[in-house]
């Protein structure tokens, strides 16, 4: 563990430069244009919550479960979000950049939308489970819980987008370098146990964890204000 511990800490040396020189011309535009479609979509989804949950039913949050994936439901926040993914600066992004899909962040926001509705109906579910009578403390309880979880959700989300977009050119660029980060610890296993310590394995574990701590500490200062202020709204 202290091995693979001082391997994070070099190779966080190695990709922080390399987030660096990305900062301006990639991940604060992005964060800026995606933060607030991101955020709306999961507000449109309390929002549902809020007006569906009228008056609080089990029976209700199964039918919500049920149709959190479908059009027939989520049209009007899919559309929000399609309208964000058919704008002319993803559209731009899209077209200059090769890790970049529009489509693929479209997915993903749909994803966290159903999400969640899914977790919000399960918790409305397990703590009225027993309960008769009125329902509103457990209601007030959950639409709690999911206005936190929508926010860490957001987050969530702009992060996978940013993930899918630089980790693969980060490694293609930077990967000799981690190389070099485990070469000490390699030279000392012998030649019979190499097939069964695999390094290179270990080292890929270590690189994404690493790029995705890092890439987290980036983007939060550059989000979580706007997203708090959207999902309290």
């Amino acid at each position: 563990v202290s091995t693979q511990s001082t391997w994070a800490e070099n190779i966080a040396n190695i990709i922080g430069p390399y987030l660096q020189r990305l900062s301006g011309p990639l991940i604060q535009p992005l964060c800026k244009i995606m933060v607030e479609p991101a955020s709306m979509a999961l507000l449109g989804v309390i929002q549902l919550w809020n007006a569906q949950m009228k008056p609080p039913s089990v029976d209700r949050t199964q039918e919500l479960s049920w149709n959190a994936a479908s059009w027939y439901q989520m049209g009007p926040i899919w559309e929000g979000v399609r309208s964000f993914t058919r704008s002319d600066a993803l559209r731009a992004l899209d077209s200059v950049l090769k890790d970049f899909k529009k489509d693929d962040i479209e997915s993903e926001m749909q994803n966290s939308t159903t999400t969640l509705l899914r977790k919000a109906a399960y918790t409305f579910q397990k703590e009225s489970d027993g309960k008769t009578g009125d329902l509103a403390p457990v209601m007030s309880s959950v639409t709690q819980k999911l206005e936190h979880d929508a926010r860490i959700i957001a987050m969530d989300t702009i992060q996978t987008v940013m993930e899918n977009i630089i980790s693969n050119p980060l490694k293609k660029e930077l990967m000799p370098q981690f190389s070099k980060v485990t070469a000490p610890v390699e030279d000392m296993i012998p030649d019979a146990m190499k097939q069964i310590v695999d390094v290179d394995s270990i080292l890929e574990k270590v690189v994404d964890k690493t790029i995705s701590s890092t890439i987290q500490k980036v983007i939060e200062p550059l989000s979580k204000d706007r997203i708090d202020s959207i999902i309290h709204a």
